[in-house]
This record gives structure tokens, C-alpha cells and sequence, in this order.
């Protein structure tokens, strides 16, 4: 897989519903009959009764595609990470996702991608076993700061959620949020 394409769906299919009405208005004024057709006015009323008038609405979102991935995070439907193995091309396309249901994966054949719900038991442990996560324990003994680098990226993101901002907090700041949220913080810090 080298792109994939997104597209917007409305609640209610609200889209396919203005695309719908506006063709049934265009078709309607094209024709010279269609006005003594009792059915079709009334579709057309109904449409416009339980959608409303939709005519000069414009209700197009154009599908885009993304070319090129490697791996991509989008918080669309609760947050999708479509992740490309990173040393086989071969292997199947992994997107983890809180609702798979939700996804649709169009024209793709099940050999070419493995959707997983983000929830799942032992997640990481199979994106590992199945090299799709790499950890160079190496770099992180010849530069023991890269740990304490993610530590406070961890740190930054938790505080991130309680608070509105993180930035230019000293040590003694920080400290303080620890030891007020010590029974929610995990315990590496």
C-alpha cells in the first residue's frame, strides 16, 4: 500500500441526501412531464420536508488521498494509526483503530491490510513481536538522556490533559502536579 484515500460521511448521509434532492430538482426542471407526475414532486418534497432545502447548498467534500505513507495518525473515529512494516513491503498494511467497524477499507483484499482495535489485549506485544515497533536498546545506553527525554515528553502529555498549559514549568512545578496526582501518574516518575 503507497496512499490511502479519505472521505468525509455525514450523520444521516446528509451528503448523499443534498446530492440526491439536487438531482431530483435538476431532473425535475429538465423535464417536461416530471411536473405531472404526483410521485416525483412528492419525493422531492419529502427530501426537502426531512432534510430541508438543499438546493444552493454546497455539499461536496472531496475525497483526498494521501500518498506515500509510511505511518499516519489522523484523531478521526476516536484516533487511526495506519502503520506500513518497516522492513517488509510484503507484509500486510496495520491499522489500529477504537472502531474498525467504522473504517472502510475499499478495494483493499485482506492480505493487504489487518485492522485491529486499539483496545486489544497485548497490542504492543504483537506490533513487536512483529517488528512494527523497534527499540535500539544500544542508542539508549550511549545516550542514557534520550530516556529521560521521552520520560518528560510522557510527563508533558499527562499534564497536557489535566492542565491547559504546560509550557515554562520548573522543576519545583512540576514536583507539585506529581505528588498531587501520584494515584493517576505512573509510577516511573
Amino acid at each position: 500500500m503507497d496512499s490511502f484515500v479519505l472521505r468525509a460521511e455525514t450523520p444521516h448521509g446528509l451528503i448523499a441526501q443534498a446530492q440526491k434532492q439536487q438531482q431530483l430538482i435538476v431532473d425535475f426542471l429538465d423535464s417536461d412531464e416530471q411536473w405531472e407526475d404526483e410521485d416525483k414532486r412528492q419525493e422531492i418534497i419529502d427530501s426537502a420536508k426531512k432534510h430541508g432545502d438543499m438546493r444552493q447548498r454546497k455539499m461536496r467534500i472531496a475525497d483526498f488521498s494521501y500518498p506515500n505513507i509510511d505511518i499516519f495518525y489522523t484523531e478521526a473515529l476516536g484516533g487511526v494509526y495506519i502503520l506500513k512494516h518497516p522492513a517488509d513491503e510484503k507484509q500486510p498494511v496495520v491499522v489500529v483503530c477504537k472502531t474498525p467497524d467504522r473504517l472502510n477499507c475499499a478495494g483493499m483484499e485482506d492480505a493487504d491490510v489487518q485492522i485491529l482495535p486499539i483496545d486489544q489485549k497485548d497490542l504492543l506485544r504483537d506490533l513487536r513481536k512483529a517488528d512494527f515497533l523497534q527499540l535500539d536498546m544500544k542508542a539508549y545506553q550511549k545516550n542514557p538522556e534520550l530516556l529521560e527525554y521521552k520520560k518528560e515528553l510522557l510527563l508533558a502529555n499527562f499534564i497536557c490533559e489535566q492542565e491547559q498549559s504546560y509550557s515554562g514549568w520548573n522543576e519545583m512545578r512540576k514536583k507539585n502536579f506529581i505528588a498531587r496526582h501520584a494515584n493517576e501518574i505512573p509510577p516511573l516518575f
